[in-house]
């Protein structure tokens, strides 16, 4: 009778635990497809439409066609850079007052790795994206690259890196970014890197 009271306690323990372990990988999910979706939401706002009026991210002072739709190849991988934080960092230092605004999201010790998936929209605006060469639309102009790295969002402020390239050419920007009445603005840009 006692061994029966324990085997039922252990099958009732092990039914738990695997519950909560299936919480958890839920809210795993949930937290990076939130930071998916503030990407998908903010995406104009952080990479900007420059782009439109002159069909590329990098660009000569005699472009200016706008095109219908243009081709982003966009990083699925949204990574920490340890390099890059020694850039933003000094960005702080040189800018003390938006270091006092940002300084929770600066002081958050863990950023935001992301790997967008599949539910990512394949266009934003007059972006088409692919994440792969071999998944480009050729018929459409290509823009360039994008590349989001050090990312990290808190409460209602959100600094990350944004990096736009045509071929060997690429400028780093740092974007920060405050959430007010419920919508999230650019409150400030500034380059970081230009090759």
């Amino acid at each position: 009778m006692i061994t029966k009271k324990i085997y039922v306690l252990i099958l009732f323990c092990s039914v738990l635990l695997s519950c909560k372990k299936d919480i958890i990988n839920e809210q795993k999910i949930n937290k990076i497809n939130n930071k998916q979706k503030f990407i998908e939401d903010n995406f104009l706002k952080i990479a900007d439409t420059v782009a439109y009026s002159r069909g590329a991210f990098i660009t000569t002072p005699s472009d200016s066609i706008s095109y219908p739709k243009l081709s982003v190849k966009l990083s699925r991988k949204i990574n920490y850079i340890k390099g890059l934080e020694e850039l933003t960092n000094a960005y702080f230092l040189k800018n003390k007052n938006l270091g006092i605004i940002f300084k929770d999201v600066i002081n958050k010790k863990s950023y935001s790795i992301i790997t967008l998936d599949s539910n990512f929209p394949k266009s934003i605006g007059k972006y088409y994206f692919f994440f792969n060469d071999n998944q480009q639309d050729k018929s459409i102009k290509y823009a360039g690259r994008i590349d989001i790295e050090n990312f990290k969002i808190y409460k209602n402020k959100a600094v990350l890196l944004l990096t736009k390239s045509v071929g060997r050419y690429g400028t780093t920007f740092i974007v920060l970014l405050i959430k007010e009445n419920g919508n999230w603005k650019v409150y400030k840009r500034d380059v970081l890197l230009m090759s």
